[in-house]
């Protein structure tokens, strides 16, 4: 997957079924991260957002593949993240406060839910901070190092180090 900065896509007007389309903007169209191919237009797939506020957004965000090594990204925006359905946003505002200001503020959110988003962020948050320091030592002062989940992110998913295994802390406990 390529995880998109803002600035490098663009929200469309409803499509199919309430479906917004996320597309890229001019010129900048993303390279394969494995061998820096120029990644070709694939397939489409519908992903859904839920904030806690308790709406939930439908997109369409592309597939493109890789002529060269024929591996498929998908593209997704910087506020959706890799296999989850909360927003960055969201799992930000989980994951920073405690449960009973949240649940407060956000009544459709439900107490299992922090708990899961919290688990998980306690087991990724190290494995995230070791990718960064591990780009940063890599790339010297052309990186600039990551802050917060949404670049952190970014970063593990266009350096190809989104290998996490997310299914082993989807329960807390």
């Amino acid at each position: 997957m390529y995880i998109l900065r803002d600035g490098e896509y663009k929200v469309s007007t409803p499509y199919k079924e309430g479906y917004l389309l996320i597309t890229t903007t001019v010129g900048c169209d993303p390279n394969c991260p494995y061998c820096h191919e120029r990644l070709c237009a694939h397939d489409w797939n519908k992903r859904c957002e839920c904030c806690l506020d308790g709406t939930v957004n439908k997109y369409m965000v592309e597939d493109r593949i890789c002529p060269n090594c024929g591996r498929m990204q998908r593209l997704l925006p910087d506020f959706l993240v890799p296999h989850k359905h909360y927003s960055t946003e969201s799992i930000e505002e989980m994951i920073a406060n405690d449960m009973k200001n949240t649940l407060k503020k956000y009544p459709d959110t439900n107490e299992s839910t922090i708990k899961r988003f919290k688990a998980w962020w306690n087991a990724l948050e190290l494995y995230l901070m070791a990718v960064v320091l591990s780009l940063s030592e890599k790339l010297g002062n052309m990186y600039q190092k990551a802050v917060g989940l949404r670049e952190m992110v970014h970063d593990a998913a266009n350096s190809c180090n989104w290998a996490f295994p997310t299914h082993l802390v989807s329960t807390p406990g």
